[in-house]
């Protein structure tokens, strides 16, 4: 397994390839602009929304690959129910791929089936078919990701942080 560990407040990046014995290995990077949420106001009724992005670029010659892009749960361990820490105060917020904040960003098996959603990318070639086409090879795209802390959580002033591990899977 290959990695690619980015600390960009604080969302990390992960790379990694199954290889095949008849396909030549993909090359795959990736970078975030991270999610900042900025000042929380308990007494506030409004979320505080954030966005942000994950880009990643993959290149090959010959057989085609599948990518996924994936997040983790963070430190809560949970998808549904993710949150930033300080000290003991813990202050719930989520990460979902649209900006209406109603699907979450995980580890699903796509379509929400599994309570989360993910990025899917097919790059065709060598018998990889892409139904409704395809990646290309050199093409940067973009997953955007869309944070949002709701409103009424009663917690003390500090500074909140979790760590998001992101996996690119080709």
């Amino acid at each position: 397994m290959r990695a690619l560990l980015l600390a960009t407040l604080g969302l990390l990046a992960a790379l990694t390839w199954a290889p095949s014995a008849e396909a030549a290995a993909p090359n795959c990077n990736m970078s975030t602009s991270g999610l900042a949420f900025g000042s929380y106001d308990p007494t506030s009724v409004s979320a505080v929304p954030t966005s942000g992005s994950i880009s990643f670029n993959c290149t090959y010659t010959g057989t085609g690959f599948t990518a996924t892009l994936t997040i983790s749960a963070g430190k809560s361990g949970n998808y549904a129910n993710r949150t930033l820490v300080f000290g003991a105060q813990a202050l719930n917020y989520n990460i979902y791929v649209n900006a209406a904040d109603t699907e979450i960003f995980g580890g699903g098996t796509g379509n929400g089936a599994s309570g989360t959603w993910y990025y899917y990318l097919c790059y065709p070639g060598g018998g990889v078919n892409c139904a409704g086409g395809g990646g290309q090879s050199g093409v940067t795209y973009i997953a955007p990701m869309y944070g949002l802390i709701p409103a009424g959580q009663d917690v003390s002033a500090g500074t909140y942080s979790d760590t998001i591990l992101a996996t690119i899977t080709f």
